[in-house]
C-alpha cells in the first residue's frame, strides 16, 4: 500500500483491541473496558496511523480513576503526548517511505517494532535498521524515523516522562517539535 491521499485512507493492520482490568466496589478484579480503539489521527499529511491506548499523568500512577463511582479513560482527560511524571502507551503505523522529521520529547520511550522495520537516524548522522522483534530505547535524543521498506509498519511505544538534560548546570536542552 502506498501514502494514504485523504484521512479516510488507512492503514492494512486491523484497529488496536485494548482490555483494560479494575476493581468493583467489592473489590474484586474486573474489566472496566473491552475495545477496540479508533485511528485517533493522521498527523497532518505524513499519513501515520495512531492508536492512543493508554495514558497515565503521575508516577506513581493512581490506579482508582472513577469519578462517581465510573472508570474514566485518562485518555480522556489530557491529550498531552506523555505528561513528565506520566505514562502512555500508543502504536504508530508508517507507509512505505514515510519520514519522520527530527525531534526530541523529554521522555524515555520504548519502542517494540511489531511489524516491518524503521529506520532511526540521530543528529549525528548514526542510523540504524529497527527490524520486526527489536526494541529501541530512545532517551530524550534528536531523532528521525523512516520507513524506508516497501510495506507499511507497527510500532508500539511505551512512553515515560522524564526531566530534560542538563549538559552542564543550569544549561538544559531543549525539546524539539516534528512539526
Amino acid at each position: 500500500m502506498s501514502k494514504p491521499t485523504s484521512s479516510t485512507d488507512s492503514s492494512p493492520f486491523p484497529s488496536v483491541r485494548r482490555v483494560v482490568t479494575g476493581h468493583s466496589s467489592t473489590a474484586k478484579a474486573i474489566i472496566l473496558d473491552d475495545s477496540v480503539l479508533p485511528f485517533v489521527y493522521w498527523e497532518g499529511t505524513s499519513g501515520s496511523a495512531v492508536h492512543d491506548v493508554y495514558r497515565t499523568h503521575e508516577s506513581p500512577a493512581i490506579l482508582g480513576t472513577e469519578i462517581n463511582g465510573e472508570w474514566v479513560d485518562e485518555i480522556k482527560l489530557n491529550d498531552a503526548l506523555v505528561n513528565p511524571n506520566g505514562s502512555a502507551i500508543r502504536s504508530i503505523d508508517m507507509y512505505p517511505g514515510m519520514y519522520v522529521k527530527p525531534h526530541r520529547t523529554w521522555s524515555i520511550d520504548h519502542g517494540i517494532v511489531v511489524k516491518g522495520s524503521v529506520v532511526i537516524e540521530l543528529d549525528d548522522g548514526e542510523r540504524r535498521v529497527i527490524n520486526e522483534g527489536d526494541v529501541i530505547v530512545q532517551r530524550g535524543t534528536i531523532h528521525s524515523w523512516k520507513n524506508e521498506s516497501s510495506e507499511w509498519n507497527r510500532i508500539f511505544f511505551v512512553m515515560l516522562g522524564a526531566t530534560p538534560i542538563e549538559v552542564k548546570p543550569g544549561q538544559k536542552l531543549e525539546e524539539v517539535s516534528a512539526k
